[in-house]
Order: structure tokens, then sequence, then C-alpha cells
């Protein structure tokens, strides 16, 4: 380190050390007035010295330097499903048909939550500007402050040089836009989320169980034909499922002919749901035949309707419990989420209204 400047005196001190002594003053000494100018000079010189020679800034937001903001956890993940509700939310608006504004709706609070989330996380203003910007590359990863670019962003892009807010959008173009956040590579970053995984696998199977019933085709990832789930999260999955599938047969039962269609096609899918669940648990693996409670007696084709939603809920419910419990990185997610979602689209069927977050307090 350089030696220190010796101290040097103020303009105002250095004329009162040089002024000649007051008459009746001591010799070599100045008068009290002297001394009082000089002083008033040397403390105003150090004042603007402090307030502009130093370079403080005394703007309000002036950046600090040297201090780095430390990201919240998952807060790519986040910034991104921001960016994805907010997209969709604005496209659900424009979409023709009847469940357009319904859509935009659960979107527009999905985006009001996530932007909560992430103020309280401590994301400032301009970092959650930056994320409604559509990316133009895909080199920043999930774990960073950066956003990464999916395909219900390129969807709502432009096309052709028209904007988005021109023309009115299509079904089928917001079901692929929704798909989007369901897709094999968007479940396997999701796998490897922290703390807010819950949050983030809710909004996918809405995304997931809101395009399939828009007609949409997801792209589910092939079976794995090995272990994937354990026993502690396989059984209470094979056992609501396997509870919905007799639910559904009683209240069959209890339906008219003419109306039983509907209900066996029910139990045939999940028939085989219950089997792709089987085949990546482990052998052996014995559930109860009847692991749902109906809230009422099936009495009729009306108490059957309602028991099947319930069952039909209690899957979607159990399955998201069973992704909570999975370590980070399980391949186990992308077959839950897809029991999750199929199931719901099943339970809206039958009257459940869509939650704006599946298996969490709306």
């Amino acid at each position: 380190m350089s030696a220190r400047p010796a101290p040097q005196l103020q303009p105002g001190v250095r004329a009162a050390a040089a002024a000649p002594a007051h008459p009746g003053s001591p010799a070599g000494m100045p008068s009290r007035r002297v001394l009082l100018r000089g002083a008033i000079a040397g403390a105003v010189a150090v004042g603007v010295t402090a307030a502009s020679g130093c370079g403080i800034q005394l703007e309000q937001d002036a950046p600090i330097p040297f201090i780095t903001r430390r990201p919240m956890p998952d807060e790519g993940a986040l910034l991104t499903a921001y960016r994805d509700v907010s997209q969709l939310a604005a496209e659900a608006a424009r979409t023709a048909g009847p469940h357009g504004a319904a859509i935009s709706a659960r979107h527009t609070r999905q985006r009001a939550v996530l932007e909560q989330v992430l103020r309280d996380g401590g994301v400032p203003d301009d970092v959650l500007a930056r994320a409604l910007a559509t990316p133009t590359s895909s080199t920043a990863p999930t774990g960073s402050t950066g956003v990464a670019p999916s395909p219900a962003a390129s969807s709502s892009a432009s096309v052709g040089g028209a904007t988005p807010e021109a023309t009115a959008g299509r079904p089928e173009d917001l079901a692929t836009a929704e798909l989007a956040l369901v897709a094999p590579e968007r479940l396997r970053r999701l796998a490897d989320s922290g703390p807010a995984r819950g949050l983030l696998i809710a909004l996918s199977v809405h995304a997931g169980a809101t395009g399939l019933g828009l007609g949409g085709a997801p792209a589910w990832p092939a079976d794995a034909g090995g272990l994937l789930l354990d026993e502690v999260a396989a059984r209470p999955v094979l056992t609501a499922m396997a509870g919905l599938a007799y639910v559904t047969e009683l209240a069959a039962a209890r339906t008219p002919a003419g109306s039983r269609a509907p209900l066996v096609e029910l139990v045939a899918r999940v028939r085989a749901r219950e089997r792709r669940i089987r085949a990546i648990a482990g052998q052996g693996l014995v559930v109860p035949p009847y692991g749902f409670g109906s809230p009422a007696a099936i009495t009729d084709a009306g108490a059957g309707h309602s028991a099947v939603r319930a069952a039909l809920v209690d899957v979607v419910d159990v399955a998201l419990r069973s992704i909570a419990a999975l370590a980070p990185g399980s391949t186990a997610l992308e077959p839950l989420v897809r029991t999750a979602v199929e199931a719901l689209v099943d339970a809206t069927a039958y009257g459940h209204p869509m939650p704006t977050f599946p298996g969490m307090t709306d």
C-alpha cells in the first residue's frame, strides 16, 4: 500500500494560521475572529468534499458495488414458469371457443402467485421484466437466474410477420402450447428441482390436463420397462387406482344400460393405467382392490356419478403426493405426472372444476 500523503490544511485554515496576531494577543497567535472564520471555511470544504469529491452517490437507486445478489432456490425454473403462464394467459384470452376466458383466468391467477413467490424470494423487478421477454437462445440453465426457452414461448411468437395479438387463436394451438409444459425434457428438468417442485409440478399437471382437454395429444415418454417406483411410491397410487376401478364398475352397475358406455370405457382406461404403473413397480406388490371409500352409498346413477368423480380426484391427489416423496432426479416423476394428468381430465369430465393448482389449495 502506498504511503499516505501528509495531511494538508484547508485553505481557510492555512489563511488563519498565516494571519498576523491580533493586537493584544500573544505573539504569533491569530485572533479569535480569524480562527473562527478559518474553522467555518474548513468545515464547509470538508462537507463539499464528502458529498462530491469522494464519489458518494445520493441517488436512491444507485448501484452498490461489489455486492452480487444470491438467486433464490429454483429461481430459473420459477422464472420460466412465470413467463410460460403469462404467455399462456395471453394466448388463451384470444383463443376462439367457450373455454379460452376461463383458461386465461386460471393462468392469470398462476402468474400472480408466481410473481409473489419470486418477489418474496428477493427477485427484483428488472429480472421479472426480462423473464417475460421471448428468449432468443437456449444457453441459460434453469438453475441460474436466466430463463430457459420453452416450446410454450415459441408457440406464442409471431409467425410470418403477424403478431399474436392481431388474430384470434385456435384451440388446437393453445393445446399445443399447454402440452409443452409436460414435454419429456421439461419434466426431466422438473425432476431435478428443489423446494419449488410441488408448485412447478402443479402448474405442469394443470397445463397437461388443459391441453389434453382441448384435444391435444401429449408426447408422453415411452414406457421405461424397468423398475422406477419403489413400494412407498407405488402402493398408494395402485391402491387409489384399484379403488377407482371398483367404484366405476359399481357405478356402471347402477346406471341404466343406455347411459353405461362412458363408465365402461373409463374402467378400461383405468385398468390400462394401472397396468402401466405395475410395469414399473416392484414385482409381487399386492394392493387392496377396494382402496377408495365412497363418500356415499352407490344406490343409483347419480350417486355413482358423484363417487366416480371423487375417486378420480383421489387418484390425482395420491399421485401428486407420491411425486412429492420422490428423490431429486427420479425418473418416476414422468409416469406419475401422466397418471395425475389423465385422472384430472376424467375428473373434469365428471363435473370436477379444473383447479388452478392441482393438489394444492388454490
